[in-house]
């Protein structure tokens, strides 16, 4: 390589540090579009050579924007694991279904009603949160694996 594309290699690379870093800060939804951009090859537009590039470039960051890296990488999976979510939807359809209980008690058809409207809302947004996270996941513990499997230039 001659050292003007090396220079221009290195100028891309430190932008796409920087983009990364400044993509830590933003929510779920633009973070997972970057990494699915920049470095998913399943969902990435890009060349093999220019996700290979993006990689190489994080091997070359230093110990602080690793720091940032990993630990935005770690809450990124962790805010879409699915285990999470169900505790509290457990406690929410206990509560649910002593409310049905009372409301048997008071009206018989009024019951009925309910519980048919209880199960299926319970049903729809299990459905619904399982599959949010089941689609932001993927990319999710994609993303923590490469970051914490690369093997970093010391300077």
């Amino acid at each position: 390589m001659t050292e003007s594309s090396q220079s221009n290699v290195s100028i891309e690379n430190n932008i796409f540090i920087n983009e990364l870093i400044e993509i830590t800060r933003k929510s779920n939804k633009e973070f997972k579009k970057f990494i699915d951009y920049n470095l998913f090859p399943k969902k990435s537009p890009l060349s093999f050579e220019a996700i290979n590039n993006n990689i190489k470039a994080l091997e070359r960051m230093d110990k602080t924007q690793r720091s940032i890296v990993k630990a935005r990488a770690k809450e990124f999976e962790e805010s879409y694991d699915p285990s999470k979510h169900f505790p509290p939807l457990f406690g929410i359809f206990g509560f649910l279904i002593s409310m049905y209980a009372l409301l048997k008690e008071m009206n018989r058809m009024v019951g009925i009603i309910s519980s048919i409207i209880l199960i299926v809302g319970i049903t729809i947004y299990s459905a619904w949160l399982y599959n949010k996270a089941l689609q932001l996941r993927q990319t999710a513990v994609f993303f923590n694996a490469l970051i914490n499997s690369l093997k970093y230039d010391e300077k």
